[in-house]
């Protein structure tokens, strides 16, 4: 491996047309910000690992704030629910309560 050589040029991303390059910059953004990264595309040049490391931070960042706001939506969902099942219960304890009580 050269010292100088990078991503474009070690992956030939010159010599494809536009949609190809698109599609694989993407799957590159997307397997790095999702944490995955399957390694077929990898950076070559340090600067470009400091950037891609930058780059996954900020995926994992975001991917944790995202499952945050998720999971506090979920909680209100089920607080919404369990609010309304606790009236069902009150009010059916009410109305056992009138039955014997002979109203």
């Amino acid at each position: 491996m050269e010292e100088n050589e990078n991503f474009i040029d070690y992956f030939d991303v010159y010599e494809e047309n536009n949609i190809f390059v698109t599609v694989k910059m993407t799957y590159f953004a997307f397997t790095s910000i999702s944490t995955v990264g399957l390694g077929d595309y990898h950076p070559r040049s340090n600067s470009e690992r400091i950037i891609g490391a930058v780059f996954m931070m900020s995926g994992a960042s975001v991917t944790s704030y995202v499952i945050e706001a998720f999971t506090s939506m979920i909680d209100k969902i089920q607080a919404l629910h369990k609010s309304h099942e606790d009236s069902n219960q009150l009010s059916f304890f009410l109305k056992t309560l009138e039955k014997f009580n002979g109203d």
